[in-house]
């Protein structure tokens, strides 16, 4: 309001002759006067007429599922998966099946914005990034969730490794852990009071470790996720009564067994569960399947693995992925009905 005012007040006075200027630059202070009191009233009517059209936009929701790319196939290598054997046809397949209204589209991640109402990142704890040092896609993720949309990571940790689709290599987002060796001097080598030597070390061919503490996730979004090896752990997910307001998930796939991977824990400061379950290394229930709000939207965290292997039934698996696209629908169904 004040730099429309200042507009119309320099535009009169050099553009009109003296008395009309006059008269519109009153005009102009009136209006500051009577609209400037009220102006954090006319933004809220604003910032509401916003949020309820986006509100609308859920009712049938447009769904953007990343390919590994950035732009496109040519010149670009594929993003990998991790913990996960689905792929982003497959994830598109089960999510017209559930839902035979919604419009699903498979994209490269430069397209991320709110075209989409849901974004999902079918590759694990791999996310295909433009840019290294600037992380530009991870920022256009997080500006896509705090501005309403909803963004599904299914596997892991969020965010833990970015992908150079033209290096063709993986990227830690978090700090290495550093191992250290101990020796034990012989009496040969023994200097003064000093018979133990500690020296940096690593795992058997170099191997990089990144550590679980100070991930993208946990510095963004304050996710806190349990340790696992990577087998995931088998597990039987519940809901409580409060949990099933946005559906019936534990029969959904024809099973309740899961297999646990990195699920959120209650130390994350806000959440909305879908699924819990318990664990052999926490005496708390843990969430395999839970929403982080952030913004106005999402980040919505499958805490499970989804690679099939001998030690992991392709059928729960099939049933996991099951269980995240009832929730989107439920998700988006909350946030169109205004229960969110």
């Amino acid at each position: 309001m004040i730099i429309l005012t200042g507009a119309i007040v320099g535009w009169t006075l050099t553009s009109l002759p003296f008395r009309q200027s006059v008269v519109l630059a009153d005009v102009a202070l009136i209006l500051v006067v009577v609209f400037l009191p009220k102006l954090n009233f006319y933004l809220s009517i604003l910032d509401w007429w916003h949020t309820w059209r986006d509100r609308k936009s859920f009712k049938i929701p447009r769904i953007g599922i990343f390919n590994g790319y950035i732009k496109r196939e040519k010149g670009e290598f594929r993003c990998p998966t991790g913990f996960t054997s689905v792929t982003p046809e497959r994830w598109q397949e089960r999510l017209e099946l559930t839902h035979k209204k919604i419009k699903t589209e498979l994209i490269g991640a430069s397209r991320v914005s709110r075209k989409f109402n849901v974004i999902i990142n079918p590759f694990g704890e791999m996310y295909p990034e433009s840019d290294l040092y600037q992380r530009t896609t991870f920022k256009a993720i997080k500006k896509f969730i705090q501005e309403g949309g909803i963004f599904v990571h299914a596997g892991g940790i969020p965010f833990y490794y970015s992908w150079d689709t033209k290096a063709n290599r993986p990227n830690p987002t978090s700090k290495d852990l550093q191992f250290y060796s101990f020796k034990m001097k012989t009496d040969e080598e023994l200097e003064e009071d000093r018979n133990i030597v500690i020296s940096p070390a690593y795992l058997r061919g170099g191997k990089r470790t990144p550590s679980l503490v100070d991930t993208l996730a946990r510095q963004h979004f304050l996710l806190r996720t349990t340790a696992d090896d990577g087998n995931g752990n088998r597990v039987e997910a519940f809901q409580t009564e409060a949990e099933r307001r946005f559906g019936d998930l534990i029969s959904v796939g024809g099973t309740a067994i899961i297999y646990e991977f990195r699920a959120v824990t209650n130390e994350t400061p806000k959440f909305i569960p879908f699924l819990r379950c318990k664990t052999k290394y926490s005496e708390n229930d843990v969430f395999p399947l839970a929403g982080i709000p952030f913004g106005r939207g999402f980040l919505l965290v499958a805490g499970m693995n989804f690679e099939i292997s001998r030690e992991i039934d392709s059928l729960i698996v099939d049933s996991q992925v099951e269980k995240v696209c009832m929730a989107i629908i439920d998700l988006t169904n909350g946030i169109y009905q205004h229960i969110l």
